[in-house]
């Protein structure tokens, strides 16, 4: 993570080592980890836990496809990675929220999805700089929700943002939309 390295004690004594736009990384480590992802048993829960969260901490376009996959369900369908994936991406989705709105909107949506996976879907929304009418979307979906569960937590979600400090100026206008909703 570019930000929080700096606060790091390798980056006081050696400076800045890596980054995620290094040729080694991007040429054999993403591929190793893909390759790793891809031979662990669809069973193996820790082992696909583990190269799905190395491959999110890199943060790089090519491993949030491969976390986009774990996501759709491609390596497994259990609902513990493909929500770390969510989690994972929320870095990259700040730094791209026109691309990955729609992506968790949809999955938000979908209610076959397990209600884990569509609330990490809901929290990663919330870093996608969410319009007006996203949230509004989301506020309606509470009234038809099949699952209390997710219902609630876009209730508890929303009631978050409305009620965030105002210390934090960057939060503002999402508060102010939470506020509206």
């Amino acid at each position: 993570n570019e930000k929080s390295s700096e606060r790091e004690f390798p980056y006081h004594v050696y400076g800045k080592i890596c980054h995620k736009d290094m040729d080694v990384i991007k040429s054999e480590l993403v591929s190793y980890l893909k390759e790793k992802l891809q031979e662990s048993s669809r069973s193996d829960m820790n082992s696909i836990l583990t190269w799905v969260n190395s491959l999110g901490n890199l943060g790089t376009e090519e491993t949030t496809e491969v976390l986009l996959k774990v996501v759709e369900g491609k390596y497994t369908k259990n609902a513990n990675p493909r929500t770390m994936a969510i989690y994972l991406m929320i870095r990259p989705a700040q730094e791209n929220p026109a691309l990955y709105r729609p992506i968790f909107s949809s999955i938000v949506e979908n209610t076959a999805e397990s209600p884990e996976v569509r609330m990490a879907a809901i929290t990663a929304l919330t870093y996608c700089k969410p319009s007006s009418a996203d949230l509004q979307r989301l506020a309606l979906r509470t009234w038809y929700e099949p699952s209390r569960q997710v219902a609630s937590y876009i209730y508890s979600t929303l009631k978050t943002l409305k009620n965030l400090p105002a210390a934090i100026p960057e939060y503002e206008t999402l508060k102010q939309k939470a506020e509206i909703i």
